[in-house]
């Protein structure tokens, strides 16, 4: 007895601890089964099936790296989940690279498999931005949900219904300066350089850099800046890869730490962490027609001015191995059926039948050509579409199922891909369409399709499809 009166307490206890049931005496919480009232900003944003986030509490929308703010999110479930969900909360700069993480298991360290329809999770971090991270503005705050075991991230619906990808934008963020700059040997530096790139402006060392890299991707280099004393140069800092020749075959170019904030504007003693996403591009830089080769390359990085004069000397960072795809350039000078933005050729597109039945998959075998150079990694979308232009289903990916990337697509070569799209179980028979086309996505913009003729076909290429139901 005494045994089980105690792992019912157990039980009360941690109910007590981690979770909130709406409107009881203990609990005056304003839920509703719904929805949170009295939050700073009230949301229904739903992650995968089961988790919804009604809002959130921020303490200050301004964050320093040794002044944490407090960051409450308000979970609940729209029907019990089978799975437990991990949250992460993400500290991102313009240009999506990350500057701050506080990971939960759970959220608030409560299992999400028991939680409740009736009730919620209130889950409170402590938060603040990497040592280093550039003062400024334009950052945002960004949440995440990932299946516990798999790490797999939930796709996420905004209140609206849209889609927003794996991440959740809550709020804007400015990053202030610290009131005490952090000591070099509190960083996460990997590999200490102490490097004196130019007068006052020293190259701690890095972050972990990556041994091996894919044409075609983006590759994230950190790097640790300490300014010595003030200085009235704005410098701007060269990434290069160079090859066993020495000749230059991908290079980079960008301000250190934030466009906004340039190196005569740091102050004596300031540290700046500062990320660069290194893209790989298909081309070399030193000679465009020739397509860059898989091989090893040294990484290295040096200063210059704004007039593109070099103001110090080069450190060297490292080796990367770079992967190239097998490239061919059989069907290059075949006339196209469309053309895509002015990027792409579809070469050929094949489908199998053009009857399907209710719960098969319909396979699209598709011919591309490159037709020019782009930094962008475009979506390939397939849909399925009623008459009324509903979405019946549909199949959106990287081309080859990511092993393609248009980024690193070279001007001329033709790729081969293949697309399965299911047709759900319950689809009516009748007349459909399959619609095929590109967009970005990072702003779902559409990339215009124009036919063999060169007519407009508007953001996507069309083909008749009939579903017949099973005999």
């Amino acid at each position: 007895v005494f045994a089980l009166c105690g792992t019912g307490l157990s039980l009360f206890a941690v109910k007590a601890l981690y979770l909130n049931r709406h409107d009881t005496p203990f609990h005056p919480w304003n839920f509703d089964g719904v929805q949170m009232r009295g939050v700073d900003a009230p949301l229904q944003v739903r992650f995968g099936d089961d988790l919804v986030l009604m809002g959130y509490d921020l303490t200050s929308s301004t964050l320093a790296s040794d002044q944490p703010v407090t960051l409450t999110l308000y979970w609940r479930v729209a029907q019990p989940p089978a799975t437990n969900y991990s949250i992460g909360v993400h500290l991102v700069d313009a240009w999506g690279r990350l500057y701050g993480q506080a990971d939960h298991q759970h959220p608030n360290a409560y299992p999400t498999s028991l939680l409740q329809t009736d009730e919620f999770i209130r889950d409170r971090y402590a938060f603040t931005p990497f040592a280093g991270t550039p003062p400024g503005n334009h950052y945002t705050l960004l949440v995440t949900a990932y299946e516990e075991g798999t790490g797999q991230h939930t796709e996420v619906w905004d209140s609206g219904g849209q889609w927003r990808g794996t991440a959740y934008p809550l709020t804007e963020a400015a990053v202030a300066r610290p009131e005490d700059f952090p000591a070099p040997d509190s960083l996460p530096i990997v590999q200490r350089l102490d490097a004196d790139l130019e007068t006052g402006l020293r190259l701690l060392g890095t972050g972990d850099l990556p041994t091996s890299a894919e044409v075609g991707r983006d590759v994230l280099i950190t790097l640790f800046w300490q300014a010595q004393t003030p200085s009235s140069r704005d410098s701007v800092i060269r990434l290069e890869l160079v090859d066993g020749a020495g000749a230059v075959a991908a290079r980079t170019e960008a301000p250190p730490g934030r466009a906004d904030l340039p190196t005569s504007q740091w102050l004596a003693g300031e540290i700046i962490r500062d990320g660069h996403s290194f893209f790989i591009p298909a081309a070399r830089f030193d000679d465009s027609a020739r397509a860059l080769e898989s091989g090893v390359y040294t990484l290295r990085v040096g200063l210059f001015d704004a007039q593109r004069e070099v103001s110090g000397t080069t450190a060297t960072l490292g080796t990367i191995a770079i992967t190239a795809p097998e490239r061919t350039f059989d069907d290059a000078g075949r006339a196209p059926l469309a053309t895509i933005g002015t990027i792409a050729a579809l070469i050929e597109a094949e489908l199998p039948t053009q009857t399907v039945q209710p719960g098969t998959a319909l396979t699209l075998n598709l011919t591309w050509r490159a037709e020019a150079p782009v930094s962008v990694n475009y979506t390939v979308y397939v849909h399925l579409l009623g008459e009324s232009g509903a979405l019946i289903a549909q199949h959106d990916a990287q081309p080859a199922e990511g092993d393609r990337p248009t980024a690193g697509w070279f001007t001329g070569e033709v790729i081969r891909d293949i697309f399965a799209l299911t047709v759900p179980p319950e689809t009516p028979s009748g007349r459909y369409s399959l619609k095929l086309g590109l967009y970005d996505p990072d702003t779902y913009a559409r990339l215009p399709v124009r036919d063999r003729d060169g007519q407009e076909l508007g953001d996507g290429i069309t083909w008749e499809i009939e579903v017949g139901n099973r005999e």
